[in-house]
């Protein structure tokens, strides 16, 4: 009589061996106790394919544009944790997060507006204080830009930038896939600067 004791799967208590219940899904207390367990059990995998089944109804009524935003913000919520308490590309200000729509801006080396297809290209990307990246305000001078990213990533790279021209044409799973990417990249990079 080894195991004269066995712990009920529900309420975890133990229970002597003889008096308990032992179905499929493990040993009971009493009968009551595994249908408790099993309405549980029924509830937790019916909610979670109700959420599971959401997300995809959500996926499928996204339009292309509202793919862009997803992916835009999930781009530039990781260029602002890369660069958080570096110096702004164009000048000496030290980026800090914080503020109303935060403390600083993911500034495009190559506009956006001219290179649609580098939108998404972290390279192309670098942490920029809000005055520097708001023509109204003044703006940036693309020179000291470049300058300065120069001497981040190296004239090889920015080179490779300035002459990409090539267009591209995103489709919704790319930019899907995009967000994914960020957001890894992003939880990575937390993990990073916690450890």
């Amino acid at each position: 009589m080894a195991n004269s004791h066995r712990r009920c799967t529900f309420c975890k208590k133990y229970q002597p061996t003889d008096e308990g219940v032992k179905h499929n899904a493990g040993f009971f207390c009493n009968n009551d106790h595994a249908y408790q367990y099993a309405m549980k059990k029924t509830k937790a995998a019916n909610d979670k394919a109700f959420r599971a089944e959401t997300v995809r109804l959500k996926k499928t009524i996204m339009t292309r544009s509202d793919w862009i935003k997803k992916t835009k913000t999930a781009c530039h919520n990781y260029i602002r944790a890369r660069d958080e308490g570096k110096q702004c590309v164009t000048c000496d200000t030290v980026l800090f997060q914080g503020g109303v729509g935060g403390g600083f801006d993911a500034g495009h080396y190559r506009d956006v507006g001219n290179s649609k297809h580098l939108e998404f290209h972290a390279l192309n990307i670098f942490g920029q204080c809000k005055k520097c990246n708001n023509p109204a305000w003044g703006g940036h001078s693309k020179i000291v830009y470049r300058a300065e990213i120069v001497n981040r990533i190296g004239e090889d790279l920015v080179a490779k930038i300035d002459a990409d021209n090539e267009p591209r044409k995103y489709t919704i799973q790319d930019f899907e896939r995009l967000e994914v990417i960020f957001k890894r990249k992003l939880k990575l990079l937390k993990k990073q600067k916690v450890a």
